[in-house]
Order: structure tokens, then C-alpha cells, then sequence
């Protein structure tokens, strides 16, 4: 089971002094108005044992927002969304599957129940068409096809990165001129061929991106060059730390691994407007990594204190 509240908030006030504070943000950016909230998948093993006690102790940790993802199973979005609002949480995006057949319905139905209207396809598994210069066509079609359907709506959709969009695809003389002779324009500017800077010109400009700083480290760049580079496009960041970069982990809380939490939201400067912590995996507890997150993000000035 989850702590009690009790042990909860007697835990908190000493996770929070015995922080490191670590670089802070410099007085260029301190009027940042980026607001933290918490992806709920980091607590996902906690909610499976007491949804409402464990989003009472995410409240009581000093978030009011959260981003949603899964629920335990047989769990509505109406139930889900009564659950949150209960805690006092409000919902600033959605982790969803993209709007194909039945999953038409069930974004509409996350929508209306979480209140909110952005729409964040989460992007897991590997899409294999992220390998090939004619996938990543596809994929933008794809990709366009699902932002009409929400902007139709009244919601807007935005793409989260893994690794592997980050990761150069094969690209040859022959695949340019491939790419030329298919679609009739020249093969957009890219770094090194990465799926996302080539992704990036085809798609709606509506789309926004949700970019992960850890993942975008873990493929080998300088996340605040990333963030630098799509500028207003990447309102939202996933704001997950760690001291040895695996796909399975383990991460630590934010601010005490390798991340330049500071340099990232100087390169973001007014363009980010919503920090998000993410744990997929901790060595320590899941709830105090949150909550020290927190602490850290706001100490620093790197968020909107609430």
C-alpha cells in the first residue's frame, strides 16, 4: 500500500532540505511562466493499489496539475477524471492513441473527461516507419490525418518522443533522389538525417511537439539544443533526470542526475509553458522522487511557484 498521509507529510519536509539545490536558473529567465505538473505514469504502481490515496499524496507533494496516461484496468475516463478532480488535480494533457477507428471515441471520451484539450500521442512502440525516408512520409500523413480529427474537435495534438526519433535513419545520395522524384520537392533540411527534423516540415504546423529531455540525451544529443531548435513548436517537456542513461532505467529525481535543468529552460526561454516530471523507473521511492522533483523545479526558479 501507499504510505498514509501522515507518513507521507512527515517524510516530505526532510526529502525537501536534504535536496541538493544544484545550478540555478540565471536572471535572464527567471520570470519564466512554465508551470510543473506531474506525469501520472511515474506513480502508476502506487495508483494500483489506491488510486484516490495515492493522487491525495501527489496533491498534498504541492502539484496541481497532472498529465495523464494509464489508469488501472477497468477504470473509465469518467471515473478517472472524477478521481482527479476529487484530489483537487486538474489535467494539462493526455497521453492517448491516436485517433484511428474505435480510438476515435475514447479520445473524445479522455477529453471530456479530464477536461482538457491537449492530446498528446505517446508514441510507444517503435514505429518502424521511423527507419525509412518513405515512413516517415507515411507517418506525417498519419500524423495530419489526427490533427484534423482533433482540431475538428476542438483539441489539439501533439507528438512524444523515445529514442529512436532522434536516431539518424540510413540516408544516401540515392534516398534523396528517391525522396525528390516521389514526392516532387527537395528532402527537408535535417540533422543528420534524424526522423524529427525531417518529420518536422511535413506536418501540420497545428501539431506541437512534447519533447523528452531524457530520451533526447539518451540518443546522444544536448537536450537544450533540441529545445533551443524547435522553439515554440515544443511547448511541453518531459522532465526526467538520470546518472546512467538505459532504456530501462533506473532515472533519479530531477535535478540530481546528468540534465542542465537550467540551460534547457534558457534555451526554452517563453516558449515552454509546461514542465513535466516523469519517472518511468526509481531506485528510490516513486513518491518522494516526485515530490523532490518538485521542490527542485521550484526552488530554482525554473517553474512557476504555485
Amino acid at each position: 500500500m501507499p504510505p498514509t498521509r501522515r507518513e507521507f507529510l512527515t517524510t516530505l519536509g526532510a526529502a525537501a532540505t536534504t535536496l541538493a539545490a544544484g545550478p540555478r536558473l540565471s536572471e535572464t529567465y527567471r520570470h519564466t511562466t512554465a508551470k510543473a505538473a506531474l506525469q501520472l505514469y511515474s506513480v502508476r504502481r502506487a495508483m494500483e493499489k489506491d488510486v484516490r490515496g495515492t493522487l491525495d499524496l501527489v496533491a498534498d507533494m504541492g502539484y496541481e496539475w497532472v498529465e495523464t496516461a494509464f489508469f488501472p484496468e477497468g477504470m473509465s475516463y469518467t471515473q478517472a477524471g472524477q478521481v482527479c478532480r476529487d484530489a483537487g488535480l486538474r489535467v494539462a494533457s493526455a497521453h492517448v492513441e491516436l485517433p484511428h477507428g474505435e480510438h476515435k471515441d475514447t479520445l473524445l471520451e479522455a477529453a471530456d473527461a479530464f477536461a482538457c484539450n491537449r492530446m498528446v500521442w505517446h508514441g510507444w512502440p517503435e514505429d518502424a516507419g521511423y527507419q525509412t525516408l518513405d515512413g516517415i512520409r507515411r507517418l506525417a500523413d498519419t500524423y495530419n490525418e489526427a490533427h484534423a480529427f482533433c482540431q475538428n474537435n476542438g483539441l489539439r495534438l501533439g507528438l512524444h518522443n523515445h529514442w529512436w526519433e532522434f536516431q539518424a535513419i540510413p540516408e544516401s545520395e540515392a534516398g534523396r533522389v528517391e525522396w525528390q522524384e516521389r514526392f516532387e520537392e527537395d528532402l527537408p533540411p535535417a540533422w543528420g538525417g534524424l526522423p524529427f527534423f525531417l518529420l518536422r516540415p511535413l506536418l501540420d504546423p497545428g501539431i506541437f511537439f512534447e519533447l523528452d529531455m531524457y530520451w533526447t540525451l539518451y540518443a546522444g544529443l544536448i537536450p537544450a539544443d533540441i529545445v533551443r531548435e524547435f522553439g515554440a513548436q515544443a511547448p511541453l517537456l518531459h522532465i526526467k533526470d538520470g546518472i546512467v542513461l538505459s532504456e530501462a532505467g533506473p532515472m533519479v529525481p530531477v535535478g540530481s542526475g546528468m540534465q542542465d535543468f537550467p540551460a534547457i529552460v534558457e534555451a526554452g526561454a517563453q516558449n515552454i509553458e509546461w514542465m513535466i516530471v516523469e519517472l518511468d523507473s526509481c531506485e528510490c521511492g516513486e513518491l518522494e522522487a516526485a515530490q523532490k522533483s518538485l521542490h527542485y523545479l521550484i526552488s530554482n526558479g525554473l517553474v512557476e511557484a504555485y
